[in-house]
């Protein structure tokens, strides 16, 4: 039984929408670089990222799937990965904006561009992220909006001393420059 109180950003959402995003726009070959796999948060952007696939009748494949830690260097590194590999991807999904950089900047010194041969888009909406070039499209997490739901759940809880309420924050996209229409 959870005992104590939890503002949760909607991951599992979060990502079936940014996948339900890229196949409007016509993309069908879609990664996804995730933190360490055994966390809660991968494993929320996992189910989210293959149900948006399944639902579409969309193949997962596996080989699209790759974790690693929310750095540039993880967004670079497995972002030349996915280069290798005879079927590129035509979107990548990075779980946070310095992996998003990370896997730009891995595009561009490959060769290639973002978003013309392949599209990035990431979470967290840090200010960084709009002075990317191409600027970084990303999914907003209201981080105020949840500190302020915290701090409102501690009063509450010093006031009437209730604990078991949980909250779930939902996320936008904020559409740049790094995400391409295909079709």
């Amino acid at each position: 039984m959870n005992r104590g109180r939890v503002v949760l950003f909607n991951y599992e959402r979060a990502t079936y929408n940014v996948v339900k995003y890229l196949i409007e726009l016509g993309h069908k070959k879609i990664s996804i670089l995730t933190g360490y796999k055994e966390t809660e948060i991968s494993k929320m952007c996992l189910r989210g990222y293959r149900r948006a696939l399944e639902e579409e009748g969309i193949e997962v494949k596996q080989e699209f799937i790759k974790n690693g830690y929310y750095s540039y260097e993880d967004g670079y590194k497995l972002t030349e990965e996915l280069l290798e590999m005879k079927e590129k991807p035509t979107a990548i999904i990075c779980g946070d904006d310095f992996m998003g950089i990370g896997a730009i900047d891995s595009i561009e010194k490959n060769g290639m561009k973002c978003p013309d041969d392949i599209s990035v888009i990431s979470f967290g909406d840090f200010p960084i992220a709009k002075h990317t070039s191409p600027s970084l499209t990303t999914v907003k997490i209201p981080w105020e909006k949840m500190g302020r739901y915290l701090i409102e759940m501690l009063i509450d809880f010093i006031r009437n001393g209730e604990k078991h309420k949980n909250i779930t924050i939902e996320g936008e996209i904020i559409e740049r420059e790094s995400v391409k229409r295909i079709f």
